[in-house]
């Protein structure tokens, strides 16, 4: 039986301590995207330095999300306040009656900015949390939440606030418990406590390299100063410990590592501990972006101007009709707006075809609404004159093929070249995390 070690890194670089917070009313934490129910589940944690009541009366939270307290609003000295999405929901969770809401907007899994405001409209504290750079990505659907680490310091810092320490978050408690036999030495970047008691996931307790088990790892009974692992020996046994601080571990001062060990394996081979995570994927605008297409269309916009994302500026303009601000349908890329169009509305290009004069692809991203009853549904097309099909994209209807597969079509003076797509697709949403049809066309 193989026996439980705890394992810390500690990496030479130093960090920024974050400044007092010069309000008595902060942000302290914020689950923006838990695992299940996300419409019901998020919140925002606000929380009393003082030891005295403060009265919050009109004051309001602004920025991703909209609320504002009614009169005889009162934060007890020292006390958190909850804001959430569906307070009843909340109520259930916590057994606790201060909480308000429902506030209006969604708090973005992309990143978003919260301001506190007085009844004056002062901001009294912001916040403008991300999912890049120093801040923590477990926050992002692992169902922790992102907890201030000091909830006396202020809340603009990245470097002040981690995962939970549990899954759900501390809504209406302290977000971490005072250490005891353990004093972080300067320098310290990385500190993995193993104190989950379920689940695949290693929270790290000072950044944002946050690890996988591998599934030869299960959790054990601490050492005394956190949780603890116990690795069977075989070739998945270890710990995916993260893609390092920006996505980087490269280290100019020197590199060390401390674990806590109690070996119990007895093998001949060598054995892997830790290892370094596979790099984080871009943003996905600015991987589109690399590959410097001629046309980038986000469909992100506000008007009926829709904007090329290139220094092309290939802009086009959407018909009245054309629905705007719609789900992504990206799962990497929630923050990427789509469109929604029927009948005869639709964004023009002028140009399309004179874009690419040398040849070029054509990819986009498509969720069927609804199939077509009659000949075909277009999705991509010059439509400069009748007869002129150059390159075309339809859904299949009746009588045309497979309903629901895409036919890139092509020739001018109505001599098509065609190939049906093999795959149907489907007007029914797919689970989370399911990839979508992405055609392509050359």
């Amino acid at each position: 039986m193989n026996k439980p070690f705890l394992f810390t890194a500690l990496l030479a670089v130093s960090l920024v301590r974050p400044l007092p917070a010069d309000t008595v009313v902060v942000f302290n934490e914020i689950m923006y995207h838990p695992a299940t129910n996300e419409p019901t589940l998020e919140w925002v944690e606000l929380y009393n330095q003082m030891a005295v009541d403060v009265d919050i009366s009109d004051w309001s939270v602004t920025g991703g999300i909209e609320y504002t307290f009614p009169s005889n609003t009162i934060v007890r000295g020292g006390d958190y306040l909850l804001l959430a999405l569906s307070p009843a929901t909340m109520t259930a969770v916590t057994g606790s009656t201060n909480v308000f809401g429902p506030f209006t907007g969604r708090l973005s899994n992309n990143g978003d900015q919260l301001r506190l405001r007085n009844n004056s409209g002062r901001v009294m504290d912001e916040v403008n949390y991300g999912v890049e750079g120093d801040w923590a990505v477990a926050p992002d659907g692992s169902g922790v939440s992102l907890a201030k680490r000091d909830r006396g310091l202020a809340s603009g810092s990245a470097a002040n606030w981690a995962a939970s320490a549990q899954v759900g978050g501390t809504p209406r408690a302290q977000n971490f418990a005072q250490e005891t036999g353990f004093v972080a030495p300067p320098g310290l970047v990385s500190y993995w406590q193993f104190n989950e008691t379920t689940g695949t996931a290693a929270l790290d307790q000072a950044g944002q390299n946050h690890g996988t088990l591998g599934s030869g790892v299960t959790h054990a009974s601490g050492a005394g100063i956190g949780g603890a692992l116990s690795f069977n020996g075989t070739t998945n046994a270890y710990v995916n410990v993260g893609p390092g601080s920006g996505n980087n571990f490269s280290v100019s001062d020197g590199l060390s590592i401390e674990a806590v060990l109690s070996p119990g394996w007895s093998g001949t081979n060598s054995a892997v501990i830790f290892r370094k995570a596979a790099r984080r994927p871009g943003a996905y605008r600015d991987t589109v972006l690399t590959n410097q297409p001629i046309a980038y269309w986000r469909l992100n916009d506000s008007t009926t101007t829709i904007v090329d994302s290139t220094a092309g500026a290939h802009n086009g303009t959407a018909t009245a009709g054309v629905l705007r601000n719609q789900p992504s349908l990206i799962p990497t890329d929630p923050a990427n707006s789509a469109v929604r169009a029927t009948g005869t509305d639709r964004i023009t290009v002028p140009g399309f075809e004179k874009i690419g004069s040398r040849g070029y692809t054509v990819e986009f991203w498509v969720k069927p609404h609804a199939l077509p009853t009659a000949c075909c549904q277009n999705l991509v097309g010059d439509g400069e004159a009748s007869g002129d099909y150059f390159m075309m994209n339809y859904i299949l209807g009746p009588n045309q093929g497979l309903v629901g597969a895409i036919r890139p079509h092509f020739g001018p003076a109505n001599s098509p070249v065609s190939l049906d797509g093999a795959t149907a697709m489907s007007t029914m949403w797919s689970p989370p995390g399911t990839p979508l049809l992405r055609p392509t066309t050359p």
